[in-house]
């Protein structure tokens, strides 16, 4: 069947006149009897609407078939247009499927960023006003200090929080690019291997000057050390090196999540179909419960001792051990499977 045979088919087959089916497409019944002729042919944007109508993907409307049962193929599923493999070996990604998810991370990516990057700074306020409250100049006690910085504090962790939740709910469809195998359809894997090939250069100059902030940020700190600089300004230059490690994470993050849909897509480095095969399911849990644990040491430790100019560390602490970590407990998991 070609592409006119099957405007009909399934136009007939919802029981939609050729007037009908125009008043859907906002085109005249003319044009879709010349369609039906083979006389001409719809743009791409009125083909994407007729997917959407008759429930088929674009490329059962494009390709040719020798069956109108092949339809059974081109399921439009929740996940998007995903051709149905028979022999269930792995999802087959149409170019609108991976358009979709690289529109929808290229989206998020920035925003999600962002709230990792203000959980970084979110103690920056607190810790300067401490050293405020510490420095008999500024006239400012404790609790004036505290009453302030642990409200921005929370506030900045909760609406970081709710972009994790909000965003995460979003990618929660796309999960099973990392967990399942898949195979991209014609045309799909050089599409978005030249979007990867063009956003490289973006990943890695973010990741240098990334890099750099980090190595950076200790000099503020590092030469108020040696310049024997009081208390305060020790605090100040503590703030500065938060607030520039923040600014690195926020480039980390935004860059790596496009980065890595990309990779997903292509099943390469660690999203390859060998490594879903080794991942097990305990990995991801155990690494959600490592960061809440890191988040409550943290917490617990600040209120406790109300050092917030310290307790700061535990993030870069956690952070560096965290790949270990996680090594460690994939072998583990992999030993436990042999």
């Amino acid at each position: 069947m070609i592409l006119s045979e099957k405007i009909m088919s399934l136009r007939k087959q919802n029981g939609w006149s050729q007037e009908n089916l125009a008043d859907q497409l906002d085109v005249s019944r003319q044009s879709v009897s010349k369609w039906e002729s083979g006389t001409s042919i719809p743009d791409i944007e009125k083909i994407v609407k007729m997917s959407e109508l008759f429930n088929v993907s674009t490329d059962y409307l494009l390709k040719e078939t020798d069956d109108e049962a092949d339809v059974r193929k081109f399921a439009n599923t929740e996940e998007g247009y995903v051709e149905l493999s028979e022999e269930k070996k792995g999802r087959e990604i149409s170019v609108e499927f991976a358009t979709e998810y690289l529109s929808l991370v290229a989206g998020i990516a920035k925003r999600f960023a962002f709230a990792v990057a203000i959980c970084v700074a979110s103690p920056i306020l607190l810790i300067i006003l401490s050293g405020m409250a510490e420095d008999p100049y500024f006239n400012i006690s404790e609790n004036l200090a505290a009453g302030i910085g642990v409200p921005v504090l929370l506030v900045m962790i909760a609406v970081a929080t709710m972009v994790f939740i909000f965003d995460g709910m979003k990618l929660s469809k796309y999960d099973f690019l990392e967990k399942e195998k898949i195979t991209l359809k014609y045309g799909v894997e050089a599409i978005v291997g030249r979007e990867k090939q063009a956003y490289e250069k973006v990943y890695t100059m973010a990741i240098v000057i990334g890099v750099g902030l980090c190595i950076i940020s200790v000099i503020p700190v590092v030469v108020a050390g040696a310049l024997e600089a009081s208390d305060f300004i020790c605090i100040v230059c503590t703030g500065i090196l938060l607030f520039m490690i923040s600014i690195a994470v926020y480039l980390f993050v935004s860059s790596g999540m496009v980065y890595s849909s990309y990779k997903k897509l292509l099943q390469e480095d660690e999203f390859s179909v060998e490594e879903k095969e080794e991942k097990e399911e305990d990995g991801d849990a155990v690494s959600t419960w490592y960061w809440c644990v890191a988040t409550a040491v943290y917490l617990i430790w600040s209120f406790a001792t109300n050092d917030w100019d310290i307790t700061w560390m535990v993030w870069m602490i956690a952070g560096v051990l965290y790949a270990p970590f996680k090594i460690m407990v994939q072998a583990i998991c992999k030993n436990k499977k042999q």
